[in-house]
């Protein structure tokens, strides 16, 4: 995510984040400093409950508003926002476990 993604989330959600450092994106002229979740590891892998997979492939669709500003870092942050959403109830899920 980016700088200001990871700016925003800081204090809201709990979680810590690891500077992966300035990268260049397609069609944006300035490099932007990048971060990741950092994710603890609780369980090792011998611990960690064994996934069974669907018959059939899935897909996740996510829902995206129709975006009509010139904003080309609009999308990106639409997504980074619905990541973080998304990384929030699962750390919560994990945490009540």
């Amino acid at each position: 995510m980016s700088a200001r993604v990871q700016e925003d989330a800081v204090g809201k959600l709990d979680l810590s984040f690891e500077d992966m450092g300035a990268e260049q994106l397609k069609n944006i002229t300035r490099s932007v400093r990048a971060y990741r979740v950092a994710v603890e590891r609780r369980e090792t892998a011998a611990e960690a409950p064994q996934l069974t997979l669907p018959d059939k492939p899935s897909i996740a669709v996510l829902p995206f508003a129709n975006l009509t500003s010139t904003n080309t870092n609009a999308p990106t942050i639409m997504i980074a926002e619905k990541g973080a959403a998304m990384i929030k109830g699962a750390t919560r899920q994990r945490m009540a476990a």
